[in-house]
């Protein structure tokens, strides 16, 4: 019987932006736990890219985590010599979004969740996917807050998490801007001036042209949820040679074609345990390439189909570990 819903992430165990494997572990025990109270009919695929030599596999760090998993975990090896097929594979170590096209394309479940792997997701977002209140012809999206922990903290106790999440937030993502929040207020005061500031910026991003508001593409790379039948009539992520925006470009694609956006109330928003990111220069797309082609996309001045039909590296043969239940 194929699950309900495949959900899709991608790292290699490089250590990227520092405690990679303690924000996987979080991730993993905390989701896993999830889709069991909730018995959800599930998969997860880890696409693990170019994975480093010298360093053990994330298959083999998650089966000892996980003497029992209540879902199937996939994981699929993208290999240093696939890699090196790229453009600019020496300079991106990991092609994020070619990444998850590939775990997208292999997906079995009927919807498909593409997330990163230091996401925490609130209990009321699982409640809603277990209760199959998801609809074809719909997207996704929905807001990111961002937390720090304090220097030296280690516990994997996932309820103190979630609260430290709340106590520690300093960032929230949500549409058409970043928001930076007062730390020293009260949790629900802190977001709820958030969300003021956050029109006050749209109003000045408008005014400058480069509001992008008639789609939620802020931090879309770890929040999008959609049919099956979407991911493949779109074709995934844009598979260019950089990681800048690809999230974007897909959220402009899917609007286009006229599917139906659902924002998550501010009460579902993710948490997002936040990580230091590389300091070299790597290939970026420019904001004002980015808003005139969100333009000519939504106005169908470009095709919102962006890659070929072997996207997702469709015609590779890839190792798997499955991690059963």
């Amino acid at each position: 019987m194929k699950p309900y819903l495949s959900i899709i992430v991608t790292g290699r165990n490089d250590d990227y932006g520092l405690r990679f494997k303690y924000r996987l572990k979080l991730f993993f025990k905390s989701l896993l736990n999830q889709l069991d109270n909730w018995s959800i009919s599930a998969e997860i695929i880890v696409v693990e890219w170019n994975p480093p030599r010298a360093r053990e596999n994330i298959s083999s760090v998650l089966k000892k985590w996980f003497a029992f998993t209540p879902v199937p975990i996939r994981v699929i090896e993208v290999s240093p010599r696939q890699h090196r097929n790229f453009v600019n594979s020496d300079r991106i170590p990991l092609f994020e979004y070619i990444a998850k096209n590939t775990g997208v394309r292999r997906a079995k479940g009927e919807y498909i969740l593409v997330t990163n792997p230091d996401i925490l997701f609130p209990g009321k977002l699982i409640q809603f996917i277990a209760n199959r209140q998801l609809e074809k012809n719909t997207f996704y999206r929905i807001d990111r807050i961002d937390y720090k922990l304090p220097s030296g903290f280690n516990s994997a106790n996932i309820t103190e998490q979630f609260k430290l999440a709340k106590r520690f937030a300093f960032s929230l993502h949500t549409l058409g801007c970043g928001i930076r929040l007062r730390t020293s207020l009260p949790f629900p005061i802190r977001m709820q001036l958030g969300y003021i500031n956050a029109v006050l910026m749209r109003r000045l991003i408008r005014k400058q042209g480069k509001l992008i508001d008639r789609v939620h593409a802020n931090v879309a790379g770890d929040f999008m949820l959609m049919h099956r039948t979407q991911w493949n009539k779109l074709r995934g992520f844009p598979e260019k040679p950089t990681n800048t925006y690809m999230d974007c470009y897909l959220c402009f694609s899917v609007a286009a074609i006229g599917l139906r956006q659902y924002i998550f109330p501010s009460s579902f928003s993710l948490f997002h345990l936040e990580h230091t990111r590389p300091t070299t220069k790597r290939p970026k797309i420019s904001v004002s390439q980015l808003v005139n082609d969100y333009r000519q996309i939504l106005n169908h001045d470009q095709s919102p189909i962006l890659n070929n039909s072997n996207w997702g590296l469709s015609s590779q043969k890839l190792h798997e570990v499955r991690i059963a239940k």
